[in-house]
């Protein structure tokens, strides 16, 4: 997913560095622990582009394929590492 954004803007000059000790991560949102006003706004928005299909526009846009099309689970013990 990153190798899609960095393909697709040449002018931002980053680069990557591949190294297979690295395993796939995954992405999320943080919040600071009990704030459930804050929660339930961002649930309530994803729900709203997922329904909407604007959530599986953008992620493709953005990372080059439909969410979970590239993706594979990784072992709990490897993601430790």
């Amino acid at each position: 997913m990153v190798l899609h954004y960095v393909a697709n803007n040449p002018a931002n000059k980053f680069k990557t560095v591949a190294d297979k000790e690295f395993v796939p991560e995954q992405y999320g949102i943080a919040l600071k622990k009990g704030n459930t006003e804050l929660q339930g706004k961002l649930n309530m928005g994803l729900a709203a582009i997922k329904a909407d299909g604007s959530y599986n526009t953008n992620y493709t846009k953005y990372f080059g394929s439909a969410p979970g099309a590239a993706t594979a689970a990784v072992p709990a013990a490897a993601a430790s590492k």
